[in-house]
C-alpha cells in the first residue's frame, strides 16, 4: 500500500465516521442546521464517490459501472473504500449480482 492508498483511506474512515454521526445524531441537530445536513449528507456521497474512483485508479473509467451500482456501494455508510471498490470489481466481472 502507498502512502497515497492510505491518505484516501484516512480520509474515507473519517467521511464514514461522520456519516454514522450524522445518521445517529441528524434528527437531533436538524432544527439547529436546516437544511446544513441535507447539503453535507450530499457532499458526503460525492466526496465518498471520488475517493472509489482514486481507489480503483484509471481503470474506473473503464469498469464501465452502471451509475446506479457505484451510489449504492458510495452510499453504504459502514463500507470502506477498498472494500467497495473491491466489490464494485466483483459484481462487474466476478459474476455476481
Amino acid at each position: 500500500m502507498t502512502l497515497h492508498d492510505e491518505e484516501i483511506r484516512q480520509i474515507d474512515r473519517a467521511a464514514l465516521a461522520l456519516s454514522q454521526a450524522l445518521e445517529a445524531y441528524g434528527a437531533v441537530l436538524e432544527p439547529y442546521l436546516d437544511d446544513h445536513l441535507e447539503v453535507l449528507a450530499a457532499e458526503l456521497k460525492r466526496l465518498r464517490r471520488a475517493l472509489l474512483g482514486l481507489e480503483m485508479g484509471v481503470l474506473y473509467q473503464d469498469y464501465g459501472a452502471p451509475s446506479e451500482l457505484l451510489e449504492r456501494f458510495t452510499l453504504r455508510p459502514t463500507l470502506p473504500v477498498e472494500q467497495a471498490a473491491a466489490a464494485v470489481h466483483e459484481r462487474l466481472h466476478g459474476g455476481g449480482g
